[in-house]
């Protein structure tokens, strides 16, 4: 992957996305989830972390995380992810630079049965503190669009999976009125 890449967190909202990002630069599609309970997080330290930690190891056999790109369709990688004394699961992709503007279909998808911790069946958290009901599909869609303003304007971070690599923060904004017209591809 080349750095600085553009970070795009998935959306798991079901809604549509407008993107703008620098032309020309590496993509770095990722998104996360973490087991809790139906109010909370489960920390990873504590009495439950063994049980929390096999959950954490059954998600990726549950859940599906794939992208649609323009000349491709691709299931995403996943691992172990920690952050701020949780442990969840994230899955990733890097894409070389395309062509844009450029539409990206987004499916998440949980299937069987969920995994359970002493017992009681885990419930899926987002990074945002929003539950993902069990057996759920989420389309969502992110529309890519070249920016104006060269890639050194972008400001940049530490991308937020593995805190290693500069990566450009895109400008985000959720598409409301569906009148407007959508990239064709």
């Amino acid at each position: 992957m080349d750095h600085p890449s553009v970070e795009l967190k998935l959306p798991l909202d079901g809604g549509t996305h407008r993107v703008e990002i620098p032309q020309e630069t590496t993509l770095f599609f990722w998104g996360a989830v973490a087991p809790g309970t139906t109010d909370r997080l489960i920390p990873k330290e504590g009495d439950a972390v063994g049980s929390q930690q096999r959950a954490v190891q059954e998600i990726s056999n549950c859940v599906s995380w794939r992208i649609s790109l323009p000349d491709e369709s691709k299931p995403l990688l996943d691992e172990r992810y920690r952050k701020q004394g949780y442990n969840g699961r994230a899955w990733w992709i890097a894409r070389d630079p395309m062509s844009l503007p450029a539409t990206v279909e987004i499916e998440f998808n949980i299937s069987r049965d969920p995994p359970t911790i002493d017992g009681a069946p885990i419930v899926l958290w987002t990074e945002q503190g929003e539950t993902i009901p069990w057996g759920s599909t989420i389309e969502s869609t992110v529309e890519l669009v070249p920016s104006t303003k060269p890639a050194p304007q972008f400001q940049t971070r530490q991308e937020q999976l593995w805190n290693r690599h500069t990566v450009y923060i895109p400008s985000w904004n959720p598409v409301t009125d569906k009148s407007y017209p959508h990239i064709e591809q």
